[in-house]
């Protein structure tokens, strides 16, 4: 497929896309008797109220715990999580020193070794 008839398809989908929005979102008449329960409802003395639900005391307590013990043992794993990355930090640093220091000594006693026979003399 090249250029020009993939620009044209999306031509084409945009157009279609215009349309079914322009034909939703036309004008439509309400139902007969629609703004007079509006206004009926806006005049009434009596709010509707929302229908409120309360939970004993016994169930809130049991949820209040629940939510602290939840709490408490995310703290306790996020806290061993950490521990746990920081001792694999430090035993990675631990063997990186160790390598670096078996290379240092390696490329001293190869320096010495090359001044020995190069009858350099080495003070100690």
């Amino acid at each position: 497929m090249n250029q020009p008839e993939e620009l044209n398809q999306s031509e084409e989908s945009l157009q279609e896309l215009e349309e079914n929005l322009t034909k939703a979102l036309r004008h439509v008449a309400p139902a007969d008797g629609f703004i007079d329960r509006v206004l009926a409802r806006a005049q009434s003395p009596v709010p509707v109220r929302a229908k409120v639900l309360w939970m004993t005391s016994r169930p809130r307590l049991w949820a209040s715990g629940a939510i602290a013990a939840t709490l408490i043992a995310g703290v306790l794993i996020a806290e061993q999580t950490h521990i746990r990355h920081q001792r694999q930090a430090t035993e990675l640093a631990q063997h990186q020193f160790d390598v670096a220091l078996a290379i240092t000594g390696q490329a001293l006693v190869d320096t010495r070794q090359q001044l020995k026979e190069a009858d350099v003399e080495i003070d100690k």
